[in-house]
């Protein structure tokens, strides 16, 4: 079958810094907030059979209904540096995967390798928004694109006349790091966890219902360094398209911590059960 390419990428340059006096400013905020020049989707994709398709390079794959809130589109990390400027769907980081999809009937199956390592980028000390009045402890990352480092998703979509079923099951690193202690000193590090979810979309003329649901297995938090901490998170939403050029949406997430212990509710994770 035919292949296609595409290489997409932005750049920016921010000179209010160098106007105000770039002195004033830490490294790691210049590093952030300054400039930037980066590839964005850059991947090979084609047939290997009527039934097949082939994907591989930094790409976008989003799971489950939801347009604004998260629960099953956990494989492409978002900018965060300047939360709610734009759009969920402007937000999205690419990421270099390995993506083979099996169709037959009304069936799509996905196999996925997530072969680079990337997580959110969130805003760093001295800008308008980190939260915190000191730097953050250093961030281990597993190694980018190492054996070791791979992670993997199965997807199972099914679209039908008047509504659509999904389910996924993903490996990967918790994009949400967790403190922990390393010789004595303090360092954010990512755990692998395991995510299963199922999602479904069923229209009613102009309006849409759907859900999402998922289950996270082995999630690590630093006030109960030696439990893994399942959650469950749950999405109820519904579309209603029957204006010109407009629609109106409505989402609602809970996320619920299972067996909740009270520790988890002390610094630094300050988590609440829902």
């Amino acid at each position: 079958g035919a292949w296609q390419a595409r290489i997409s990428g932005h750049g920016f340059y921010d000179a209010a810094y160098s106007l105000q006096g770039r002195e004033q400013y830490t490294a790691n905020l210049l590093d952030e907030y300054e400039g930037e020049l980066e590839f964005d989707e850059l991947y090979l994709a084609g047939s290997l059979t009527d039934r097949l398709d082939f994907k591989i390079g930094r790409q976008v794959v989003v799971w489950g209904e939801a347009d604004n809130l998260r629960v099953t589109d956990v494989l492409n990390p978002l900018d965060n540096r300047i939360p709610g400027l734009v759009d969920i769907k402007y937000k999205r980081l690419p990421v270099t995967m390995s993506k083979f999809d099996y169709y037959t009937g009304a069936w799509n199956f996905s196999g996925i390798v997530v072969n680079e390592v990337r997580f959110d980028k969130v805003p760093v000390f001295n800008s308008d928004f980190y939260p915190g009045d000191a730097p953050a402890p250093p961030e281990r990352e597993p190694t980018s694109f190492s054996l070791g480092s791979q992670q993997f998703g199965l997807a199972v979509n099914g679209i039908f006349s008047g509504w659509d079923l999904s389910l996924y099951q993903a490996w990967l690193y918790d994009n949400r790091a967790h403190l922990t202690l390393e010789s004595g000193t303090p360092v954010r590090v990512h755990e692998r966890v395991s995510m299963s979810g199922l999602t479904g979309n069923v229209a009613f003329g102009n309006w849409l219902l759907k859900g999402e649901g998922a289950w996270w297995h082995a999630l690590k938090f630093a006030t109960v360094p030696d439990e893994q901490v399942d959650r469950l998170d749950l999405m109820v939403g519904v579309e209603y398209t029957g204006f010109s050029e407009t629609m109106l949406s409505f989402e609602f997430v809970n996320r619920h911590l299972v067996d909740f212990d009270e520790r988890l509710k002390l610094s630094p994770d300050f988590a609440q059960q829902d």
